[in-house]
């Protein structure tokens, strides 16, 4: 007994971590639907109510959800189903039509995740998890999983259908495309898809007016549905489980392009632009002037008298004075402006 009185022979000795992280282990749900059960005030943490996302607690901490006292599992658990036609892939059915987690619920009493989903008359490999994070990670368009199709359809399935499948379709504004495909047959093909897209292969044999009779998942990243029987789920190994945590904790990162040394030579154009752009600041200073103000020519020039037209240097009548204040006046039209 811990010391709230309640058994603590399940408790495991872990580390302190995050409240959603603690959470999702304990089936909660994914890390993100745990955070929206900590805004909203379900879960508490030795007796008081937690709303802050950065709590953290460890091996000693009491967590409840709802006044239930929850406990992390002690490992990921994964299930294999081959799901048969006419079951759904969701957790509930309003209409009352079987459900692909019910088939799994007699070796697993705790709650479990389905890592992606089957239409209703598809049949084949389907995962449940009770790591809602590891399903979730899964599930993500960059994991890029592969997941191993089988159709089997009414009429021959032509190659330039399959080729322009592998380039990528568009069917009502959406593009489709399979990674590879392979020919068994006239009448049966395998392709390979790395997007979960609701009801992907059907749409586009569709599109392109062939009859499909049946479509099964044959493999999921590493997990083939091998010789199980239709109906049967049975636990992935250890070593099934770990090849599937290592391909959703890998990131499908672009490599950035190398970059390129940027020569020291006056064709550089950054180095032009910059060049242009001091030309244009010392223009400014020595142009850019008030009205009215007087430039230092001016001032030094105050206190001579002013020169006639045709003065004694011989200027014709009319002539403007040379010397600097002359290139000034010509150039802002600001100075010397007669209204």
């Amino acid at each position: 007994m811990d010391k709230t009185g309640h058994n603590n022979t399940r408790r495991l000795a872990i580390e302190a971590m995050r409240i959603n992280r603690y959470l999702a282990l304990a089936n909660q749900g994914s890390r993100r639907s745990c955070e929206d059960l900590i805004r909203a005030g379900r879960v508490q943490v030795d007796g008081e109510t937690v709303t802050d996302l950065s709590c953290r607690v460890g091996s000693e901490s009491v967590v409840r959800v709802d006044g239930k006292i929850v406990y992390p599992d002690k490992q990921t658990i994964v299930y294999a189903l081959n799901k048969p036609v006419r079951v759904l892939s969701s957790e509930a059915d309003p209409e009352g039509r079987p459900l692909a987690i019910d088939y799994v619920r007699p070796l697993y009493s705790g709650h479990l995740f389905s890592i992606g989903r089957l239409d209703f008359l598809s049949s084949g490999l389907l995962l449940f998890t009770n790591d809602g994070d590891l399903a979730q990670r899964l599930m993500r368009p960059e994991t890029a999983i592969d997941r191993v199709y089988t159709v089997e359809t009414a009429t021959p399935v032509p190659d330039e259908m399959l080729e322009q499948f592998s380039r990528g379709v568009i069917v009502e504004g959406i593009r489709y495309r399979c990674r590879e495909y392979r020919r068994h047959a006239a009448r049966r093909v395998s392709v390979i898809l790395q997007e979960g897209k609701n009801r992907e292969i059907r749409r586009v044999f569709s599109h392109f007016r062939i009859k499909v009779h049946r479509i099964y998942r044959v493999r999921y990243g590493s997990v083939t549905l091998g010789t199980l029987p239709e109906g049967e789920a049975r636990p992935l190994t250890d070593e099934e489980v770990r090849r599937l945590q290592v391909i959703a904790g890998r990131k499908n990162r672009r490599p950035k392009p190398k970059s390129q040394d940027k020569p020291a030579s006056p064709e550089n154009p950054s180095r032009m632009k910059a060049a242009r752009q001091v030309i244009v600041r010392r223009k400014k200073i020595v142009h850019k002037k008030p009205p009215g103000a007087a430039t230092p020519s001016s001032s030094r020039n105050s206190s001579r008298p002013a020169r006639q037209s045709g003065g004694s240097r011989g200027g014709r009548p009319g002539a403007t004075p040379q010397g600097g204040k002359t290139r000034y006046r010509r150039k802002d039209p600001s100075h010397g402006s007669r209204d």
